[in-house]
């Protein structure tokens, strides 16, 4: 897994504003296959993630850890 450039701004928000998250799989099904999870935008705690397959799925994030 590596983080691109993800980033927190928002006082009012614990979720980042920005960047992305990508996962490289080494085991299972998705052997060398990728998915993405790209944060950002109109409200808190959006975010995009584009599956292995090249779908997307636009979601809300629940909890701030």
């Amino acid at each position: 897994t590596t983080f691109n450039n993800v980033t927190y701004d928002d006082a009012n928000c614990c979720f980042p504003i920005g960047g992305s998250v990508t996962t490289t799989f080494s085991k299972g099904p998705h052997v060398g296959k990728t998915e993405t999870l790209t944060f950002g935008g109109s409200g808190c705690g959006e975010a995009n993630l584009t599956e292995t397959d090249g779908s997307k799925v636009a979601f809300t994030l629940q909890h701030c850890i």
